[in-house]
C-alpha cells in the first residue's frame, strides 16, 4: 500500500476536509449494519483515506472561543 508523503499545510480557501477528499482511497471495508428500531439492516461501504498533516499548537492557533480537549 502506498504511503502519502505530502504534508498538508492549509492553502488559502481550502479546508482539511476538502484536502482529504482529494486524497486517493487507500482501502475499503464493507460493514454490515444491523437493524435497529429506527433503521433497517443494510451494508455500508467505508473508504479509507489518509495523509500527513501538521497541526498548530494551542498557543499558536486561536480557539475562537471554542474549548479544545
Amino acid at each position: 500500500m502506498p504511503v502519502a508523503t505530502e504534508i498538508w499545510q492549509r492553502p488559502p480557501g481550502k479546508t482539511l476536509f476538502v484536502w482529504m477528499d482529494e486524497q486517493p482511497v487507500q482501502g475499503s471495508y464493507r460493514i454490515t449494519m444491523p437493524a435497529t428500531p429506527k433503521r433497517s439492516a443494510h451494508e455500508a461501504l467505508l473508504h479509507v483515506r489518509f495523509g500527513s498533516v501538521t497541526l498548530k499548537s494551542r498557543s499558536i492557533a486561536p480557539t475562537n472561543g471554542r474549548r479544545l480537549n
